[in-house]
């Protein structure tokens, strides 16, 4: 469990919220090479030493429906021609990390990073929309690893004899 700090609590319930909560979102191909760090704010930011490009961008949670499972979205208004550009060039899918942090204190996560990868990415002048979803886990196999005596001697050696 996550133990907020108290002058976060206090903006979280307070009538008037004098705080502002950002989303970092930062795009990496599929050797973890860092392709854009984003911030949905109208300035930029620095947040563990790394800069954050001001962006005009929302994401749109998974819906918590039962027996279905939902995807994220972000959409990106106002897609600079460098966002574009790398989009373009990705041939694999691409990993989002989104965190929030207070403005107040952007060093210090309060949710995630929630790890994504980017599925179905369409955009236009105006605005990119890429689908996000969680890693398939439920498309490995299960159990993950077999049983056998290399691996687990104790299982097959166990009883040697069967008393009478």
């Amino acid at each position: 469990m996550r133990t907020l700090p108290s002058t976060i609590l206090a903006a979280i319930y307070a009538e008037d919220v004098g705080e502002t909560f950002l989303y970092l979102l930062e795009l990496r191909d599929s050797a973890s090479n860092v392709l854009a760090r984003l911030v949905n704010n109208s300035e930029d930011i620095t947040s563990g030493g790394d800069l954050y490009s001001a962006s005009a961008f929302e994401h749109v949670a998974p819906k918590n429906t039962a027996g279905e499972i939902s995807n994220a979205t972000i959409l990106i208004e106002n897609v600079s021609q460098q966002v574009a550009a790398f989009v373009r060039q990705q041939a694999d899918p691409m990993i989002a990390s989104l965190t929030m942090v207070a403005a107040s204190d952007p060093d210090t996560p309060l949710t995630g990073p929630w790890v994504y990868t980017v599925r179905r990415v369409q955009y236009n002048a105006q605005v990119l929309r890429a689908d996000l979803e969680f890693d398939g886990f439920l498309d490995e196999p299960f159990p993950v690893g077999s049983f056998t005596p290399n691996d687990f001697p104790g299982l097959f050696n166990a009883i040697e004899k069967i008393p009478e």
